[in-house]
């Protein structure tokens, strides 16, 4: 009975281990676990505050604080954790204890299986999404539903009045409002660097310049 009783734990603890391949779209649990095979997790104990910088450093829109994404805000890894050990990355991890944490050999084998999905969803070369429903990807939708943005898609240009709403002010309002919504929107470029973005805040800065010149 023992070892039959043992047998049926092993069989339901096997059935619980993730073998679903890694999300095609970006998400906190697999950058975690990813992050945690990058810095060695397959053959070393890794401290959870570095896995946790780590995950910051591949996917920063996601581990941002709201406000100043800029700045690693760890309780959003430290729910990636949760997430990965109680749901969703089962079997995957091994914890030794509360700051320290390792691939189990099924989860270093889960890694290599899919490497190829993590390495163009996660690459160096790439800028990780932010959540959809993230500070960030607002603006950017926002900004993206205006006049003077489809009118540069489209290879048009735009008058100082569009890009007043498009920067909720007034052509009117004072140079400390512009300069703060250009400030703004300049942060965000860099966060996301997206290339439509930049080229955009480049003829906004033109526009702007000619609305000095005729205001002179």
């Amino acid at each position: 009975m023992k070892i039959g009783s043992g047998l049926e734990r092993s069989n339901i603890l096997q059935q619980q281990i993730r073998n679903e391949p890694p999300g095609l779209d970006a998400n906190n649990n697999d950058v975690f676990v990813w992050a945690l095979y990058l810095l060695g997790g397959a053959s070393r104990n890794v401290d959870v505050e570095e896995i946790y910088l780590k995950a910051f450093e591949i996917a920063p829109l996601r581990f941002g604080w709201r406000t100043k994404p800029e700045i690693p805000n760890f309780k959003k890894t430290s729910k990636a954790l949760q997430s990965v050990e109680a749901a969703t990355h089962v079997g995957l991890l091994q914890k030794l204890g509360p700051n320290y944490r390792r691939l189990t050999p099924e989860g270093v084998s889960w890694i290599e299986a899919y490497i190829e999905i993590f390495k163009n969803t996660y690459s160096i070369n790439r800028i990780v999404d932010a959540p959809a429903n993230s500070e960030l990807a607002r603006q950017f939708k926002e900004l993206q539903n205006t006049g003077s943005w489809k009118k540069h898609i489209e290879g048009k240009t735009f008058r100082i009045e569009e890009l007043a709403q498009a920067f909720r002010c007034s052509p009117s309002s004072s140079d400390k409002i512009w300069q703060d919504r250009f400030a703004d929107l300049h942060q965000l470029a860099r966060l996301i660097q997206d290339e439509k973005l930049t080229s955009f805040l480049k003829k906004a800065e033109i526009v702007y310049s000619e609305k000095g010149k005729a205001n002179g």
